[in-house]
């Protein structure tokens, strides 16, 4: 220890916190001035989504200005290769924890919102948004592993071989998945649709899950169905091609 002190490089715990204290200081100050200006731009703007990113970002920033000065702080220490690969490695993987969970996050509230206000081809369904998250974590979790030095070909070689075990056994649920994916995509029923089932229930389609999918009825009452029973049920929907029909009326004169 004695040695590592006299070494011309070392920096001592005072001044490693001084230059932590500083550099999160300056970034904290950069971003509320970056938070300011964008409010002002956001506020001009009649699009609730930039308002959705700030309020969103608001917390995040401010962790990922205390991890730029504990990145500072460890860089300018003078200390043994060991212990600061490590620290910086906690830093690099709370900074893409971080960034990862505010995207998922930010993903759920704004293309949720985007989606269902555009009508794009992808409709804003409770197993869309599970989608975009999960592959949002997902290319987290291998930016993370990748920056910790970790081969991801054989963890990719053993998901491709452990999937084949999950696949069998978990046959229903991933039947229910793709079935999920399949009204996702061909959209025979979408949210908002009034459609009627073979077996007699009728009302509004809630919303497509990843597993079911929830009909209120008129009386105010959820029916829960499996996608894969609702893909093979035969289902009249009252809102396509068009909202308006025909209704036959049987009148004695």
């Amino acid at each position: 220890m004695v040695l590592d002190m006299l070494h011309p490089g070392f920096i001592g715990p005072a001044k490693a916190l001084a230059v932590l204290v500083t550099v999160t200081g300056l970034t904290l100050g950069l971003r509320y001035l970056a938070f300011r200006a964008l409010h002002r731009w956001a506020a001009g703007t009649a699009t609730p989504v930039d308002d959705i990113l700030l309020q969103g970002l608001r917390v995040p920033s401010i962790l990922w200005c205390v991890l730029i000065g504990v990145y500072a702080a460890v860089e300018t220490m003078y200390l043994p290769p060991r212990p600061t690969a490590l620290a910086l490695n906690i830093v690099h993987g709370l900074l893409v924890v971080s960034v990862t969970a505010a995207l998922a996050n930010l993903a759920g509230t704004t293309l949720g919102g985007v989606l269902q206000k555009n009508n794009l081809a992808i409709p804003a369904t409770g197993l869309s948004l599970t989608i975009i998250k999960v592959a949002i974590w997902i290319v987290g979790g291998l930016v993370l592993l990748s920056g910790l030095g970790v081969s991801i070909a054989p963890i990719l070689t053993a998901l491709g071989v452990g999937g084949l075990a999950v696949a069998l056994a978990l046959q229903d649920t991933l039947s229910n998945f793709f079935a999920g994916l399949h009204l996702l995509m061909d959209q025979p029923v979408r949210v908002g649709d009034f459609v009627r089932l073979e077996t007699g229930q009728e009302g509004h389609v809630m919303d497509i899950g990843w597993r079911t999918t929830r009909i209120r009825t008129a009386t105010n009452n959820l029916v829960i169905i499996p996608n894969n029973k609702l893909t093979q049920s035969i289902v009249t929907n009252y809102s396509m091609p068009e909202p308006r029909m025909a209704v036959s009326i049987r009148i004695s004169v």
